[in-house]
C-alpha cells in the first residue's frame, strides 16, 4: 500500500519539470528590462518606470534667451547696433533711409510642456529679463517680463530632437531714460534641437522670429528634464 502511495505521488509531480522547462523558455523569451532593469540595449526600453506610459509625456526646461528688437524710429539719435539700409531698400540712389537701430535683450526662460502623444506638445512659458538698460542709449528697450503659450510638433531618434513651434503671448519692456513701460503681443515661429546628455536630460538650442515685428527675432539655449527615457524613442 505504501508503495503504491508513492508511486502515486510520482505520477502527479512528473509534469512539475516540463511546466517549469516551459515557463522558463517563455521567461526568456521577453527582455527583462521590459520588467525592471534600469538600462536596456537593442530594443529593449529603459523600463516602464522610466517611460511612465500611465502618464502623458511631460519636460521642463530653463534656459536663456537673446531677443534683438528694432528700436522705433521716434526713439533716440544713437544705436546699440545699427544696420544701413541698402539703396534699393530705400527706393533710390544716394537716397538712403535712416539706419535701423536696433536693442539686444536677455531673459531667463521657464518652460513646461505636457505631449497628448509623442510627436506634438503644448505648454506654458514665462521669461524674465536681466539686461540692465539704464546704463544703455536713451530709447533703448529690454524685456522686464513675458509670458507665452505655445504648440509644437517634433521629430528625432535616440539622441536628436528636432521640433518646429509656435508661440503666442506678450510682454512688458522697459525704455531708457523713460517712466513709462511699453507693452507689446508675441506670435513667434521657432525651431529647436535638442541633443540627449542621458535617459531624461536634454541641451538644445532654439532660434525664432515675431511675426508681429518686423526684423525682430531671437536665439536661445536650454537644459531640458523629461519624465520619459529619451522621450519614448527606446
Amino acid at each position: 500500500m505504501t508503495r503504491r502511495r508513492r508511486l502515486a505521488r510520482l505520477a502527479r509531480l512528473a509534469p512539475l519539470p516540463i511546466a517549469l522547462v516551459v515557463a522558463g523558455g517563455t521567461a526568456r523569451a521577453e527582455p527583462s528590462c521590459y520588467e525592471d532593469a534600469v538600462v536596456g540595449s537593442g530594443n529593449c526600453r529603459f523600463g516602464i518606470w522610466g517611460e511612465a506610459l500611465e502618464a502623458p509625456y511631460m519636460s521642463v526646461t530653463i534656459g536663456a534667451v537673446m531677443r534683438v528688437l528694432p528700436r522705433p524710429s521716434s526713439s533716440g539719435p544713437r544705436a546699440t547696433t545699427t544696420r544701413a539700409t541698402t539703396d534699393t531698400e530705400s527706393g533710390g540712389i544716394g537716397g538712403g533711409s535712416a539706419p535701423t537701430v536696433e536693442d539686444r535683450s536677455w531673459a531667463y526662460v521657464e518652460r513646461v510642456t505636457v505631449a497628448p502623444w509623442r510627436a506634438g506638445y503644448f505648454g506654458v512659458e514665462m521669461e524674465l529679463g536681466v539686461s540692465d538698460v539704464s546704463l544703455s542709449d536713451p530709447g533703448a528697450r529690454r524685456v522686464i517680463a513675458g509670458g507665452a503659450a505655445l504648440a509644437g510638433l517634433r521629430v528625432g531618434s535616440t539622441w536628436l530632437t528636432l521640433t518646429g513651434e509656435i508661440a503666442a503671448g506678450g510682454r512688458v519692456m522697459e525704455i531708457s531714460g523713460s517712466p513709462r513701460y511699453d507693452g507689446s503681443g508675441l506670435v513667434e515661429l521657432r525651431a529647436r534641437a535638442d541633443i540627449w546628455l542621458g535617459p531624461w536630460v536634454t541641451i538644445g538650442g532654439m532660434v525664432g522670429r515675431n511675426l508681429l515685428q518686423e526684423n525682430e527675432w531671437t536665439a536661445g539655449i536650454a537644459l531640458g528634464m523629461h519624465t520619459w527615457s529619451f522621450g519614448g524613442t527606446r
